[in-house]
């Protein structure tokens, strides 16, 4: 897990996932928000939400597959789903984005997903 600076607990982003390209481009928005940033990869995303008080989650979608929303099912029975949770996905891939939708995730094609980010973080 790594974190990106020290704000105040409470205030933090978690990215699970996501290729190096895209924890820049997370980083940037978050330093806007004034939310820290905290990665984690999929395999680890319940013990990070557990290590944390996350207030917004995004998930690579692509990348978490069957088992990240299966992570994001888990988190949420166990209570420690952040109150939003974001994800980005390939635009051919709706029936993903629908099984996000399902768990409570605010689903988006990547592109859409990067073109208003700094407006979902409210930065």
């Amino acid at each position: 897990m790594m974190h990106s600076n020290d704000e105040a607990p409470g205030d933090v982003l978690l990215l699970a996932g996501g290729d190096l390209g895209a924890r820049a481009r997370v980083l940037g928005a978050a330093n806007q928000a004034g939310l820290e940033l905290v990665t984690s990869s999929i395999e680890g995303l319940l013990d990070a939400l557990q290590a944390s008080t996350v207030r917004i989650l995004i998930i690579d979608l692509d990348e978490a597959g069957a088992a990240g929303l299966a992570a994001l099912n888990d988190a949420q029975a166990r209570g420690t789903s952040p109150a939003r949770v974001l994800g980005f996905y390939s635009h051919v891939d709706d029936q993903l984005g629908e099984r996000a939708r399902a768990t409570g995730c605010e689903a988006l094609p990547r592109g859409r997903f990067w073109r208003t980010l700094p407006q979902l973080l409210g930065g």
